[in-house]
């Protein structure tokens, strides 16, 4: 007997036999092939390797590496890139502070390809192996090598009974740099070293200890406007001496990386330099000639 009862289709019921939903159209997604990874921190940010592990690693054929206001600080690792392993194509790093890293087969605080270092601060960083293959106490890389407005202290290879000398307590490139308006004090066994051509140093000071028997800078360097506390004449323009009182003074952390600046406004580094950044590394204007030496303007 029938009902008499007719059945509703509702809105969006696809059971009947036969019938498929819509569908809507897409296009494939392409595949990410290149790019920048940045990393960016801020006042305060800090990432600590508490004395036993390497901080970042990155690895990439294809990728490269933007990192700013960010602080490494007390990383340890067996191989090479105390605070950060870069093995991308380029690295930048910007306003970033390296301190107290370690690594035992080489590059402190930094292990990269090409890099551009710009206004940041490597302090207290050490290749601490002793063999012939190891250096570069803060920075080692494989590529080009461009540090603009950035002070390094107290950066060392080796341990402290058998210090590395011409190994590139500061900055070892096996290819070649440019450094402009940089400080290095205190480095243990030399500073730069240069190994793949001729590199150029200007508008930078150094206030290091020579009694280790390091060069400030070894390898074939050109450039000028240079100022050696101790009259170091390796690196190009730095050949007379300073008597008297320090080209650099003490640590002064009040800006956004800590720096190391000049001492009196009689001092001989003050209004040197030529073709110079347009800023220091605290932003404050510099002039295109007749800035001061260093990574900071006299303030």
């Amino acid at each position: 007997e029938e009902s008499g009862e007719e059945s509703v289709q509702e809105p969006g019921d696809s059971s009947d036999e036969g019938e498929t939903p819509p569908t809507t159209p897409t296009a494939p997604v392409p595949a990410i092939t290149t790019g920048l990874l940045t990393i960016v921190g801020g006042a305060g940010v800090v990432l600590d390797g508490n004395g036993s592990v390497q901080i970042l690693s990155v690895v990439s054929e294809h990728w490269s590496l933007d990192i700013s206001t960010v602080r490494f600080e007390d990383a340890w690792t067996g191989g090479s890139g105390g605070a950060l392993l870069a093995g991308v194509p380029h690295t930048r790093l910007t306003s970033t502070v390296f301190e107290g890293n370690t690594a035992m087969s080489g590059a402190g605080a930094v292990f990269a390809r090409a890099v551009d270092v710009v206004g940041s601060t490597f302090i207290g960083n050490r290749a601490s192996g002793w063999s012939a293959s190891v250096v570069g106490g803060a920075i080692r890389a494989t590529g080009l090598v461009s540090v603009v407005n950035s002070s390094f202290d107290g950066n060392g290879v080796g341990d402290q009974f058998t210090p590395g000398m011409n190994k590139g307590s500061d900055v070892y490139a096996d290819a070649t740099m440019s450094v402009v308006n940089s400080t290095f004090r205190n480095s243990q066994g030399g500073s730069l070293t240069s190994t793949g051509g001729t590199s150029t140093v200007r508008n930078s000071v150094f206030d290091t200890d020579c009694a280790l028997g390091g060069f400030m800078c070894a390898g074939f360097f050109s450039g000028g406007q240079n100022r050696s506390q101790q009259g170091d004449s390796t690196c190009p323009g730095t050949g007379t001496p300073h008597a008297g009182w320090a080209l650099v003074g003490p640590r002064d952390d009040a800006g956004v990386v800590p720096v190391f600046p000049l001492t009196v406004n009689t001092n001989p580094a003050m209004g040197a330099g030529l073709n110079c950044p347009l800023t220091d590394a605290l932003g404050r204007t510099r002039p295109a000639d007749g800035c001061d030496l260093g990574a900071v303007e006299f303030n």
